[in-house]
Formats: C-alpha cells, structure tokens, sequence
C-alpha cells in the first residue's frame, strides 16, 4: 500500500521515505514491553507529523514557483 501511494502523491524524495524510515522505530517499540503501544504511538503521530510539515513545505514551494 505505502509503495502505491507513495507513487500517486508524493513527491520527492523526503516525502516517499517518511514511511520506510518510521517503520524501523516501530519495529523497534514492540520490544518496549508494557511500553509498546504508547510508543509505537508516539512515534505514528511524529511520522504523521513529519509528513504534514513537509507536505505543508511542497505546497508552499510549489505556490512560490
């Protein structure tokens, strides 16, 4: 789904490696225990943070063109 979606509305390069690159720290919060899940959490809302500010960014690049 990320590879399908990732070809119809991202755009460069930083943008279609959000997803990839949170998927190691994901990964990583299953091993957290009891703390899986509010980490696995935070770090969803970070990824989903990052791809709002760079989406913001291409939007803004894009006004300025």
């Amino acid at each position: 789904m990320w590879l399908i979606d990732s070809r119809r509305q991202k755009r460069g390069p930083a943008q279609q490696l959000v997803l990839p690159v949170s998927a190691a720290p994901i990964l990583v919060c299953t091993a957290a225990g009891h703390a899986a899940v509010p980490a696995a959490g935070a770090v969803a809302a970070g990824t989903v943070a990052v791809s709002v500010t760079l989406t913001a960014r291409q939007g803004t690049a894009l006004e300025e063109e």
